[in-house]
Order: C-alpha cells, then structure tokens, then sequence
C-alpha cells in the first residue's frame, strides 16, 4: 500500500512539473541582427577652420536592419583618444524595415576627430515584432 502510495506521489509530482513546465514556455521569435554599413568621423562644427582638431566630434554613416522584421536600434561606438581616454558616442534610430537602411549621428565624443584612435561598433536591435492571434 505504502509503494502505491508513493508511486501515485511520484507521478502527481511529475505531472505538476510537466504542466508547469509547458505553461512557463514563451515564444520565440524571429532573430534581431542589423550591420553598420558605414561609419565615419565627423566633428561637431564644420563652420569653424580645422574642425577636426577642436572638440567634439560625432560618428556618422548608416546602418542596415538584416532581420526579418522592423527594428529600432540602439547604436553605441565606444571610443578611445590618444591619451587614453573613453568616450561613448550613441544614436536611436526608429523604425528601420527589414532590409532597409537608415542614417545615424551618434553624439558623445568630447575629443577632437583627430585624437581618436579605436572606434568599436556596439549596435543593438529591438524587434517590432507582434503575436498573432
């Protein structure tokens, strides 16, 4: 009676842990990826002489949504000068079609043009994406 007692024990309880497990599963969906097509330095002010040996500088170009789906993107450029400093330079750009490219400034160097010397690419995708019915 005792090991039937058990057995009826051991199946509720994986059967509680199967429902549970079935009810916590979320939908996966399609893969958010985007590429910096181009990317160049620019400086804040092109009104004044020799600009890109003046502070700010911006980064500039576009970027292009290689997803199945619209996308926003957050784009990030870590940068670093010449003395060693870090600066980061972002931009959002809105409503990017799969496919589709769009242009982006990103704003946050506060060094010259001239003193940067690594720039990396740290874009991230939010899908636009919505279940069906």
């Amino acid at each position: 009676m005792i090991q039937v007692a058990r057995l009826a024990c051991a199946t509720a309880a994986a059967l509680v842990a199967a429902v549970a497990i079935t009810a916590c599963s979320q939908v996966t969906g399609p893969s958010l990826t985007v590429s910096i097509e181009t990317r160049q330095l620019a400086p804040s002010s092109t009104a004044v002489a020799n600009a890109d040996t003046i502070c700010c500088c911006h980064v500039r170009g576009t970027v292009k949504n290689t997803s199945s789906i619209p996308v926003h993107v957050d784009i990030r450029f870590h940068v670093k000068d010449s003395s060693g400093n870090d600066f980061t330079a972002l931009d959002w750009v809105r409503d990017i079609p799969a496919g589709g490219s769009k242009p982006y400034d990103a704003a946050g160097i506060i060094a010259p043009c001239k003193q940067v010397t690594t720039i990396t690419n740290d874009p991230l995708a939010y899908g636009l994406y919505s279940l069906p019915n």
